[in-house]
């Protein structure tokens, strides 16, 4: 159990610093986050609606529900001439330097790294070669990327190259961790009887 500890505290300080390196140094990331055009406006209009911090969409289904054939084909014609839009509301702000932030991002990776080096530990005995356990690992990332990234765009609309992107840093970011944990987390030797 202490093997598997400290894998994922070293696997979740890769992933750290591969998010630093892959959102703030790499210029791509610079290509997939564009900036809104007239964002203080449209953030003032926003505030001025008194929305609470949450999620929301345009155009919204919430007519639908009410089985009602005028506001369902309202719903569609929307929907179908756009625009589309999901906004994260966070009204108050936050900021973007304060140390807690950066704890919390260490303490996720550091869950997120237990939870697979958990998962290797459980399937290490049909995983007997260092290649295979990497793989295992990125194949988890892979899973993961495929269940909620490809997800926004087949439910909430998001743009592939967003998603790809996204996909892109989830993999990459697994591999790295999947090259540690596969060090530490391994078939126990096998005993000569002679």
């Amino acid at each position: 159990m202490f093997r598997v500890i400290i894998a994922a505290l070293l696997a979740g300080a890769v992933t750290f610093g591969w998010g630093f390196v892959f959102w703030v140094v790499l210029p791509t990331s610079k290509t997939m986050l564009a900036p809104l055009m007239n964002g203080d406006a449209v953030a003032q209009e926003v505030m001025k609606s008194n929305a609470h911090d949450g999620v929301y969409f345009y155009p919204m289904m919430a007519e639908v529900f009410e089985d009602e054939t005028a506001a369902r084909e309202a719903f569609q014609q929307k929907h179908k001439a756009g625009p589309i839009l999901q906004v994260y509301l966070v009204r108050n702000g936050f900021d973007p330097m304060n140390p807690m932030l950066y704890v919390e991002g260490a303490v996720y990776q550091f869950a997120s790294a237990l939870l697979a080096a958990a998962l290797l530990a459980f399937t290490v005995p049909a995983l007997p070669t260092y290649g295979t356990r990497v793989i295992f690992v990125t194949l988890l990332g892979g899973f993961a990327a495929l269940l909620t990234r490809v997800s926004d765009v087949v439910w909430m609309h998001h743009p592939w190259e967003f998603e790809m992107y996204q996909s892109a840093y989830v993999v990459s970011s697994w591999l790295l961790a999947g090259l540690v944990l596969a060090i530490f987390i391994r078939p126990a030797p096998v005993k000569k009887l002679i």
